[in-house]
């Protein structure tokens, strides 16, 4: 499984990302944790500079303490001011999508707008990953084929 996570930058209930990632891990197997890192860009030098804060710290903490591999993707906020964190996030989308583990799941935390952007490109018919909200039941992943539960 590829698990995409997404989330507020202020974030910092490790008790609840633990849970539900947790969760998440018991029913599969996961190949990769995508996540943001809200807080860091990549320069135009090709360098991250700054500090992963919120749901995507969360989610780089996790993935270490379970030795899974992670993909951190800074936006390019110096190269791209306004547009980095969408471009970031259609990126992020096509990544998960593209992917050749062929289950997919976005973990949604609550967040902000580039939170709801996240979710609405999972959502988007060329994507279809599903979207499983904090609070709300775990989706079928039924229609992505032969899953390999634990």
């Amino acid at each position: 499984m590829i698990l995409l996570v997404t989330g507020g930058r202020n974030n910092t209930n490790a008790r609840l990302f633990d849970h539900y990632a947790d969760q998440v891990m018991r029913q599969f197997p996961i190949a990769l944790v995508v996540h943001g890192a809200c807080g860091q860009t990549k320069g135009r030098d090709g360098k991250v500079r700054g500090q992963m804060r919120g749901t995507d710290a969360l989610a780089h903490a996790w993935a270490t303490r379970k030795a899974l591999t992670v993909l951190p993707c800074p936006a390019e906020w110096d190269e791209f001011p306004r547009a980095g964190g969408p471009m970031r996030n259609e990126w992020m989308g096509d990544l998960v999508a593209d992917h050749e583990d062929p289950v997919k799941l976005c973990l949604a935390f609550p967040g902000g707008t580039g939170t709801a952007g996240m979710v609405a490109i999972c959502k988007r018919r060329e994507f279809d990953i599903p979207v499983w909200n904090v609070g709300q039941p775990f989706p079928s992943l039924e229609r992505q084929g032969k899953l390999v539960r634990r």
